[in-house]
């Protein structure tokens, strides 16, 4: 795809609303705002999908920039926490480990039995989120321990 082909494709999805599935902690119905309602202020502009109850809920999901397309699933700390681990795991493999973003990919598709286009850690629960550490961490050269 062509960088202006993707440019089409992201306006074409700025018209969209894409609703994420009711909040899986507490079934309640998501509600798109602003990122600074979750504290991300600082950190630019954009949406944010939050659980309609939050923040005595504390569900939330940011959206693709530009869009109000959620990046993922709805997800407490807990499971936000276990993402970001994810995230760093599978980010080393193609930042520092010889194998580009889209072998990563391959990679995690493989390792997780998933289609491709549903390996995405923000739509993965805790369990899947652990085999993804365990298999890129798997792939890290063993570290000598400190003296």
């Amino acid at each position: 795809m062509t960088k202006a082909t993707r440019r089409k494709a992201a306006r074409s999805d700025m018209k969209k609303v894409d609703i994420p599935p009711p909040c899986p902690e507490c079934g309640a119905e998501p509600v798109l705002t602003d990122r600074s309602a979750v504290g991300y202020g600082a950190e630019g502009s954009g949406m944010v999908w939050t659980c309609s109850k939050y923040p005595s809920c504390d569900t939330y999901v940011g959206c693709h920039p530009g869009t109000t397309r959620p990046l993922g699933t709805l997800a407490g700390g807990e499971l936000r926490s276990i993402r970001k681990q994810a995230h760093r795991a599978f980010d080393w493999a193609w930042k520092h480990g010889g194998m580009t973003r889209s072998g990563a990919y391959g990679l995690l598709s493989e390792k997780l039995s998933l289609p491709e286009d549903e390996a995405h850690i923000a739509m993965m629960d805790e369990a899947r989120c652990r085999e993804t550490i365990q298999a890129f961490n798997a792939l890290k050269p063993w570290k000598s321990p400190r003296r």
